[in-house]
């Protein structure tokens, strides 16, 4: 059977559209020939047709007046040949479309201003697909474009054009631009395929290639349609099977019935390896073709419900039906979860159930990870010579620390690994996820705690149990070479296992050998501390009108480049030689060598601080491989950074890209640093640039820094936009993707209220179904959406007080984690004042006075929003401030006894001090400025009785806790949240009876209240003469309230309707049970 597609052609002002039939193998062919006029232009093309054997040829810019079929033969080498034609205007334009015509059928084709539309056959009950190619003259972003710049390029109306159509963009393959000027600078994509959705459903596996360029600027672009053949899939365990029936009946008895013997790792991995045979075929009776199978039973219900309208049904029919709808809904489910896993969207847990959006999902999956030709570069053999690292001095561990790290493996231990990881994500060679080892841990996990012990006794693995799965995930979005992959490996079930466990050991001593200047895979350390320092560091560069030079290392292929030598002797120097981790300890190489050098003052880090007793010098900052080498402005310096990276590369194995790092200058003259840049042969930056992902130097206050956070929301939302969602599917996308996005920005930056803004209105225009350029009606106003379900919204998140509590974090750090890198930089810039940083007044840094605010409520509604909900939780009262800090019910002593705060000596005195000279009445510690007046002394003995009963704990550190930070408004329409919210309904279900509990779904009354004109009357379209609200068209309406009667009569209930929606539903509340039990 044949299936209608369409295909669109189009180029500068010019546009092709055709609609073929389908074939098994398909090629298209676009082409900007730049004139087809001479014959050395059509022996081009006659090559390319050769080469490649397209079905459809696309030629633009023919600049051609006239075209017969002879040439059409000539053109595509075939007698066999149809064509569409549309002549140039003058010595410019100019459309030809040729086709084979054994392969491809066309109706008729019409001619349009700029357009030439070719329809194909079309087969009943088919959807049109839609294929647009050639040469827009237009880009998507920057990235699409090369060369001196200068020109500003809206690339809004090209996006708007593709997501208005619903088309999806195809990665390139082959090269990354299209056009090219010829004088090897400036260059574009401007040819490429559009698909539609449905398009992409027939064929998942289409690829666009350019082919190299001939004698026009434009470089030939083949859509390829093929299916192609990587040998057999690898198997894969389903989370559907754990739903079907003696499943695990079938595992057990399996499992028990394999006699295997050798060693634990030996058995354990053929024991797998024969369940993976017997599952295999159990799927192909049980769990195979399940879409087929619901076809066949929605078929037979079909024909029992025909029958039923006639002659009617006997008992052994109708209890065929009722097991027929029961098959149904759990073939349905088992079909749903498994679209689901193979889509990988985690998110999609109650969203939509939509098969059309899971294939959408897994086919574009396909087509970004898909990998059709890669560019090899030649390869040289490192040198093996290398020094030693006998002279740097690491941090190592204790004794008893290391024995922690070698100690027997516990099944405990083993267990909490397994638990701790998710349970069907990457899939080894073996195909065994997690899942599976949870649900089966009672019967299996004897042979892995054999396995376990006899790999401690042994330190060797089985042949075959580390067999690895190499994956390359594209960095960017046209790969073309290795090195624009980021390999990953997929272990089997029993390494990862084993590496869990070492991992798990490993997280609670990694911070010993690590210094603080690392700030990943240590416990307690964050990837924006790195960010914190930067931005300080600059900003008190500029301020102080200091020169400073930073220096972005940018290491080739980080993580497999390491020299085994060279990890043996780090190993060896932190205690052990069992890590997961082995990168962070090669990367701590680094870290000791720059050490020395500023140690030694051959390298000179940059200073902060102006007190002497809080001044700290920062030479450098690590997130793993993402390096950030920060001195002086010096030509030492500059020598020192390169010869520290070359002696790191030659210890270490790991490759200094220097043409891809960056040198960044503040209060540096350019001049000085082209030199530097020539010198150390890199890029140069300029302020802001992008550290971890956030702008370094940047003004949060200015719009211009958002723009990628809001261009990344927009381009998520554009991959959506064709997707078959409902509102069920639309917010549960907002809840977990699009407020995810912002997580990273908002965790560091406050948001200017026009952000906001800008963020929240994409949010609303996707909730309600609507974009940036097309507008629909928001029901429900935003405030109220955002509050949670309890209250009567959806839980969406407000970004204003996301915001604030991400900043608030920062707030909870700067009381609990005083020993980290980034506080003593904060210390060393601010100072310390009554027990905490200082605001820094002029001098702060505008990331520092947006903390402060928030800290201290500045214009915020709700006051000292944190202040209030902190307390001390004293232990030995080292660290608590007696009069100051919070640490009794009620608020701080300087707050209740203010009178004896004013006249005290010391008011910083801490409450070990106060405790330890005395606080009964008459105690050293009370010491006053003068002689207190009699109603004086009675507000100390007052004190004094709070104070009585309190001991402190010696041994025990003190701590901050915090008290609930939130509330809730309840409002009316929460009484009947436990009906809107039922669990047993879809989403979508839910959404509907919540928009219709609020008179927020579109009745005429409503619409015409929101200002939209009516063509017809406003009276109910069930033609009984009355205005159509909301509660009519539900309740009052003839034929709504005769179906009401019926479901009251089915239940046993009779009485008079409400006419009010909200009263329907209260009654129904009232005999929801007597429902229940019917069903």
């Amino acid at each position: 059977m044949e299936r209608e597609v369409g295909a669109v052609v189009r180029y500068r002002n010019h546009r092709t559209v055709r609609r073929w039939c389908r074939s098994v193998v398909m090629k298209i062919i676009s082409y900007n020939i730049r004139g087809l006029g001479s014959c050395v232009k059509r022996r081009e093309i006659l090559n390319i047709v050769k080469e490649k054997k397209p079905d459809i040829m696309c030629i633009q810019e023919s600049k051609m007046e006239c075209m017969d079929e002879g040439l059409g033969k000539v053109l595509l080498g075939s007698s066999e040949v149809g064509f569409s034609f549309k002549p140039s205007a003058g010595a410019s334009g100019g459309i030809i479309t040729l086709w084979n015509s054994n392969t491809v059928e066309v109706v008729h084709s019409a001619s349009f201003d700029h357009v030439l539309i070719i329809h194909g056959a079309r087969l009943v009950n088919s959807d049109v697909s839609r294929c647009v190619c050639g040469d827009f003259n237009s880009i998507r972003s920057e990235e699409e474009r090369k060369g001196r710049g200068g020109r500003v390029v809206n690339f809004s109306p090209f996006n708007s054009f593709i997501e208005d159509a619903a088309l999806s963009d195809l990665p390139l393959c082959g090269r990354r631009f299209t056009w090219y000027r010829g004088d090897g600078v400036s260059m574009s994509r401007l040819d490429r395929f559009l698909l539609s959705e449905v398009w992409c459903q027939n064929w998942p596996n289409c690829l666009q290639i350019a082919l190299p360029r001939g004698l026009s600027d434009h470089c030939p672009i083949v859509l390829s349609v093929d299916e192609e053949n990587w040998g057999p899939k690898p198997f894969h365990m389903l989370r559907s099977w754990s739903d079907m029936p003696r499943y695990k009946e079938f595992v057990i008895e399996k499992w028990r019935s394999f006699n295997v013997y050798g060693w634990g790792g030996f058995v354990l991995k053929e024991k797998l390896k024969l369940l993976k045979g017997s599952l295999k075929e159990w799927h192909l009776n049980h769990g195979r073709n399940i879409e087929g199978r619901i076809k066949e039973t929605k078929d037979r219900i079909h024909d029992l419900d025909v029958k039923g309208e006639g002659v009617g049904l006997n008992e052994e029919e109708s209890e065929e039906l009722r097991v027929l709808s029961s098959q149904l809904l759990s073939l349905s489910s088992l079909n749903c979860r498994n679209q689901w896993q193979k889509s990988r969207l985690v998110w999609l847990k109650d969203g939509d159930a939509n098969s059309k959006f899971f294939h959408g999902v897994v086919s574009s999956r396909r087509r970004g990870n898909a990998i059709h030709n890669l560019v090899a570069k030649g390869h040289q053999s490192p040198n093996n010579d290398r020094p030693g690292i006998d002279n740097l001095q690491f941090q190592s561990l204790s004794s008893s620390e290391a024995y922690e790290l070698e100690k027997p493996f516990t099944e405990e231990e083993v267990k909490q690994s397994v638990w701790d990881c998710e349970s069907f994500k990457s899939l080894g060679p073996d195909g065994v996820n997690f899942g599976f080892v949870k649900d089966f841990w009672p019967e299996i996990k004897g042979d892995f705690m054999r396995f376990m012990l006899e790999f401690y006794s042994n330190g060797k693995l089985v042949r075959g149990s580390n067999s690895t799965f190499i994956v390359l995930i594209p960095k960017i979005s046209n790969p073309q070479c290795h090195s624009d992959f980021c390999p990953i490996s997929l272990v089997g079930c029993l390494y990862k296992v084993l590496a869990k466990v070492l991992a798990n050991r490993l997280r609670s001593v990694i911070g010993k050998v690590i210094s603080e200047t690392q700030s990943t895979f240590v416990k307690g350390r964050q990837i924006l501390d790195g960010i914190l320092i930067a931005n300080e560091l600059v900003d008190d560069a500029k301020r102080n009108k200091k020169e400073m030079i930073l220096f972005k290392v940018d290491f080739e292929k980080a993580y497999d480049s390491v020299d085994w030598s060279y990890l043996e002797a780090r190993s060896e120097a932190g205690g052990s030689f069992i890590s997961p981790f082995l990168f962070l300890l090669a990367a701590e190489g680094l870290n000791v060598m720059l050490k020395t050098s500023v140690n030694a003052e051959l390298f000179k880090g940059y200073m902060i601080g102006d007190v002497p007793a809080s001044q700290i010098c920062i030479s450098h900052l690590q997130f793993a491989d993402d390096t950030l080498i920060v001195g002086e402005k010096s030509w030492a310096n500059i020598r020192a950074i390169k010869a520290l990276l070359i002696l790191f590369e030659l210890v270490s194995g790991l490759k200094v890209n220097f043409h891809k790092s960056m040198l960044v200058g503040v209060n540096v003259d350019d001049n000085w640093l082209f030199d530097a840049s020539y010198v150390v042969n890199c890029k140069i930056g300029r302020i802001p640039f992008i550290y971890l992902g956030l702008p370094i130097g940047g003004n949060p206050r200015r719009h211009s820094l958002w723009i990628p956070l809001l261009e990344k929301i927009r381009k998520r939302l554009s991959g959506w936009k064709s997707r078959f969602l409902s509102m069920g599917g639309r917010l549960v996308l907002l809840k977990s993707v699009l407020s995810s996005l912002s997580v990273y920005f908002l965790s560091f930056f406050k948001a200017p209220a026009g952000i906001i803004r800008s963020i929240e209105s994409l949010f609303k225009s996707f909730l309600w179904g609507g974009s940036e350029d097309i507008r629909k009606i928001n029901w429900v106003k935003w405030d109220k959406v955002c509050l949670d379900r309890d209250g009567g919204g959806l839980g969406v998140r407000r970004i204003r007080e996301f915001n604030l509590s991400l900043l608030g974090k920062w707030s909870w750090r700067l009381l609990t984690d005083k020993d980290g890198l980034w506080f003593k930089v904060l210390v060393a810039k601010y100072g310390m004042t009554d027990g905490r940083i200082s605001g820094g007044g002029r001098q702060a840094s505008l990331w520092w006075k947006d903390l402060c605010d928030v800290r201290d409520g500045v214009g915020l509604s709700i006051g000292r929003w944190f202040e209030n909900n902190i307390s001390r939780k004293v232990g030995n009262g080292e660290e608590t401030l007696f009069w100051k800090d919070r640490w009794l019910e009620g608020g701080s002593l300087s707050i209740h006894f203010n009178r004896l705060f004013e006249l005290a000596i010391d008011k910083n005195i801490t409450v070990a001090d106060m405790y330890r000279r005395g606080w009964v009445v008459g105690g050293n510690g009370w010491r006053w400025r003068r002689h207190l007046f009699a109603w004086e002394e009675d507000l100390v003995l007052e004190c004094c009785v709070v104070l009585e009963n309190l001991f402190l704990q010696v041994d025990v550190l003190e701590c901050c806790v915090y008290h609930l930070l939130t509330h809730l408004v309840p409002i009316m329409m929460t009484a009947h949240k436990d009906v809107i919210w039922n669990k047993v309904a879809p989403l979508k279900v839910s959404l509907f009876a919540w928009r219709l509990l609020n008179n927020r779904l579109p009745s005429k009354d409503n619409l015409t209240r929101r200002g939209m004109h009516l063509e017809d009357s406003a009276l109910c379209l069930g033609g009984c003469g009355v205005a159509e609200t909301i509660d009519h068209l539900i309740i009052g309406c003839e034929m709504s309230s005769s179906l009401w009667i019926k479901i009251l009569n089915w239940l046993g209930t009779f009485g008079p309707l409400p006419n009010v929606v909200t009263d329907h539903v209260s009654q129904f509340c009232n005999i929801l049970p007597v429902g229940r039990g019917a069903d």
